[in-house]
């Protein structure tokens, strides 16, 4: 009998220690998803930051080119401001290219990569004006192009953008 009475306080006390443990496991839930909203708002609010800087760095960087074409480049170098106005036709032929223009103090060339007038671009640093064999030099290579931009102001600049031409 002793058994019977002490049952109702053995149910009574486990009933107090499952209410304290539930209420305990509430206050963990509670305090947990209030670490994760306070996580998701820090992350959104890198994520929102980390946004600005790439919406940023893309403003300034220089337009990309869509395909691969003499006149793609001149587009391209004047998007970026780096040359205006219309070309004037250049022999372009005489140097071993496919074709050339020129914008003031700007000349641009296109060649053909499997020519030896290009592979000895590559190998001297210069290709020879047929007919007159002077040597011409450039002021940079990217891939086929050629750039001859000695006299321009913003020589480094020009440089720059053309060799970020894809």
């Amino acid at each position: 009998m002793k058994v019977i009475k002490y049952l109702p306080m053995f149910a009574v006390s486990t009933l107090l220690l499952s209410a304290c443990s539930a209420s305990n496991t509430n206050f963990t839930q509670s305090q947990t998803q209030a670490e994760t909203t306070q996580q998701i708002q820090e992350k959104a609010e890198s994520l929102s930051e980390s946004l600005e800087n790439a919406a940023k760095d893309l403003k300034e960087a220089p337009t990309a080119a869509s395909t691969n074409s003499l006149e793609d480049l001149a587009n391209y170098l004047k998007e970026n401001k780096m040359i205006e106005g219309e070309p004037a036709g250049i022999p372009a032929q005489s140097l071993g290219a496919i074709s050339g223009s020129k914008y003031n103090d700007v000349a641009i060339y296109e060649f053909d990569k499997d020519s030896d007038s290009y592979k000895g671009l590559l190998e001297n640093g210069y290709v020879v004006l047929e007919g007159f064999g002077t040597k011409i030099e450039p002021t940079a290579i990217n891939d086929k192009f050629m750039l001859i931009c000695e006299k321009a102001e913003n020589k480094d600049e020009i440089i720059e953008v053309f060799m970020n031409y894809k």
